[in-house]
Formats: C-alpha cells, structure tokens, sequence
C-alpha cells in the first residue's frame, strides 16, 4: 500500500468510529472533518498550513461527516 491508501484507510476507520459513538443527546449534532495532504519536501509550514486550511474550508462546504483527501 502506499502512504496515501494506509491514511484513507486510517481515516475512514476514524471517521466510522466517530460516526458509531452514541453520545448524549445534548452534542449529537457534532461533525467530524478531516483533511490529509501531501508535504512537498522542501515546504515551508507556512504554506503547507495554507494549503490545509483551504483544503479543510472546502471538505466543509462540500459535505460535512466524509473524507476529503487534498490533491495537489
């Protein structure tokens, strides 16, 4: 496998444990999401932060509850 198919692979296991919780019904409207994207050797964490925020605005918008991977 590679790095990419093991992290959506930890991810959706992730994302499915939340989805599984039972908790109070007070907080059962809460979401969960989650980018992953690649570091470019050589990034600087600067840019490497921007690009996932922008990544995460934009798995918000197009649906909340899923896995967005981030390509670039």
């Amino acid at each position: 496998m590679t790095s990419a198919s093991v992290t959506v692979r930890m991810s959706n296991g992730i994302l499915n444990g939340y989805h599984e919780l039972q908790i109070g019904a007070a907080i059962k409207n809460l979401t969960f999401s989650e980018v992953d994207t690649k570091y470019i050797s050589g990034e600087r964490t600067h840019s490497l932060m921007r690009q996932c925020d922008k990544a995460l605005y934009r798995a918000k918008r197009d649906g909340r509850g899923r896995l967005y991977v981030h390509n670039r």
